[in-house]
């Protein structure tokens, strides 16, 4: 019996030195193991606790992880794919950010600047070509807004200057040929209103004067 217990005791103790001699120390690709602030190099990785990384699925003590797609982490890093900054779930595609950060290929979700096409962002917007959904500036083509509005060609919506072409409006409207709704002045071609209308050929229907071909009316028409 005694012997029994000092084989358990040495076992123990062996496992004991086995485990503190794996936590303390770097495995390599994959299964790599840390004990304190370290760096993994595929894809410049960086953890704080014992975790486990691998090519992919890489595990973290902070339960995330990393890999190619679908890479999870619980504080600010950048993955090597391409150069993104996440603090949830990032991968390639469907990438979600809790911060500013810019990413690149596609459907990636964030709360600024996004590329091209389909981006989302956390002020709920999407920019694309075409229906693209902004806060504030995008530059296809150059189309400015104040207010979540969608732009496209046709079916343009903003608060403010479209550039295609060259539409001024001072409420939420749509332009398109035909069929363009506004509240001043749309630029296809060259039309006036002073209240929500729909120009088109033929049944135009304005307040004001109409450019097709210079007809002017009071009520509808």
């Amino acid at each position: 019996m005694i012997k029994g217990i000092l084989t358990t005791v040495a076992l123990i103790t062996v496992a004991v030195a086995a485990a503190n001699n794996v936590s303390s120390a770097t495995a390599g690709v994959p299964n790599i193991r840390y004990t304190d602030a370290q760096t993994a190099g595929v894809p410049n990785i960086r953890y704080s606790d014992v975790q486990t990384a691998g090519v992919p699925n890489i595990r973290y003590s902070d339960v995330q992880t990393a890999g190619v797609p679908n890479i999870r982490y619980t504080d600010v890093q950048t993955a090597g794919v391409p150069n993104i900054r996440y603090t949830e779930t990032a991968g390639v595609p469907n990438i979600r950010y809790s911060d500013v950060q810019t990413a690149g290929v596609p459907n990636i979700r964030y709360t600024e600047t996004a590329g091209v096409p389909n981006i989302r962002y956390s002020e709920v917007q999407t920019a694309g070509v075409p229906n693209i959904r902004y806060s504030e500036t995008a530059g296809v083509p150059n189309i400015r807004y104040s207010d979540v509005q969608t732009a496209g060609v046709p079916n343009i919506r903003y608060t403010e200057t479209a550039g295609v072409p060259n539409i001024r409006y001072s409420d939420v409207q749509t332009a398109g040929v035909p069929n363009i709704r506004y509240t001043e002045t749309a630029g296809v071609p060259n039309i006036r209103y002073s209240d929500v209308q729909t120009a088109g050929v033929p049944n135009i229907r304005y307040t004001e004067t109409a450019g097709v071909p210079n007809i002017r009316y009071s009520q509808t028409a």
